[in-house]
């Protein structure tokens, strides 16, 4: 009888660790997705942004990028303070 009640818990361990492993390998998966399209955002508004200063004869650019990096900043802060008090992925709320 105590051969069984190991054995269950046991499965039940391994059940838990493979969820456990499986919603840490997606928020990871989730972030570095976000992260990577962030600077991809962020490299395609400079460019776009140092194209138009150009063509317009300006020496330099970067307001749109620091407004864009503002955004990211306040949304990076709150998705910090949501992500502790709610249950799953915070970064795609």
């Amino acid at each position: 009888m105590s051969h069984s009640l190991m054995s269950f818990d046991y499965i039940v361990l391994r059940h838990h660790l493979t969820l456990v492993h499986q919603q840490t390998h997606r928020a990871a998966v989730t972030a570095v997705n976000q992260a990577t399209t962030w600077r991809n955002r962020l490299i395609g508004a400079w460019i776009f942004e140092y194209e138009q200063a150009e063509a317009a004869g300006l020496d330099s650019a970067g307001s749109v990028c620091r407004i864009i990096r503002a955004g990211l900043c306040r949304r990076c802060l709150a998705n910090r303070d949501t992500r502790s008090r709610v249950e799953g992925d915070a970064w795609t709320r």
